[in-house]
């Protein structure tokens, strides 16, 4: 997944830190990603997905947000903005994934 900064929308609406350029967390495993996200308090936006759905269920403090490798960068920053403005729960800032 590019940097945080790819994501214009994003970046000006909520609080994003990507795991490897702002954590410096690269190439952690995904239940690690995952721990850290629970620890933040921060949603996961991923292109791995299914990878993270054994976690799903393990807290409330976290919850993921799967996109396809398919969309572009901006897609993906108009759809996911797009996406948390909806929700009616609050949400948390955001942890993008490797």
């Amino acid at each position: 997944m590019p940097g945080r900064r790819a994501f214009a929308l994003l970046n000006h609406q909520f609080d994003v830190k990507h795991i490897a350029l702002d954590l410096k967390t690269g190439g952690i495993r995904d239940e690690l990603v995952y721990q850290e996200a629970v620890k933040m308090k921060r949603l996961i936006v991923t292109f791995n997905g299914d990878d993270f759905k054994p976690f799903v269920a393990k807290s409330t403090e976290t919850g993921i947000i799967a996109v396809s490798d398919n969309l572009s960068t901006n897609q993906i920053d108009k759809s996911v903005v797009y996406y948390m403005e909806s929700l009616t729960l609050p949400h948390g800032p955001l942890l993008l994934d490797k």
